[in-house]
């Protein structure tokens, strides 16, 4: 039976040594962001949750806790450039999902940007926001979103 070397294990072995990208190895850092106590929300409000550095890696295994933001509502969380605000995918992390009733996200990965088992490598510092669209979300119900990464690490 045979065995292969992951990437980084090859580039490991390889002679001369090849560096491993800073988002290859590292610890893991969770984020975790709370809706603000009071809200009068409305259809398509956006929730800032993060400011993530460049060369982070976003991993597949982030989570959601919500209450019930009412009939037909949807949230999707995506990135946008931290410095332009230039929306970079809106719906990136998390395709629009259904928060009508109270609930628990397993997996914030159903995006396009975390399509690949690898995560997402962002290009340069991003914010991470979520986007309550569909209907008109009830006031002041409350989330919670816990966000995985990678930082990058010097060296």
């Amino acid at each position: 039976m045979a065995e292969f070397n992951s990437r980084q294990v090859a580039n490991l072995a390889a002679s001369p040594l090849i560096k491993n990208p800073p988002y290859d190895h590292g610890k893991v850092s969770i984020l975790i962001a709370t809706t603000p106590a009071v809200a009068a929300y409305a259809q398509n409000d956006t929730l800032l949750l993060a400011t993530i550095q460049k060369g982070s890696r976003i991993l597949r295994s982030g989570k959601a806790w919500n209450g019930a933001f009412g009939a037909g509502v949807t949230l999707a969380i995506g990135v946008r450039n931290a410095k332009t605000k230039v929306v970079i995918d809106a719906a990136g992390i998390l395709a629009a999902t259904s928060v009508a009733t109270a609930g628990l996200v397993k997996n914030l990965d159903t995006g396009a940007l975390l399509n690949q088992a690898n995560g997402y490598v962002v290009p340069d510092d991003v914010e991470v926001y979520a986007t309550l669209a569909g209907a008109a979300p009830t006031a002041n119900i409350q989330a919670e979103f816990e966000l995985h990464y990678l930082g990058p690490k010097a060296g």
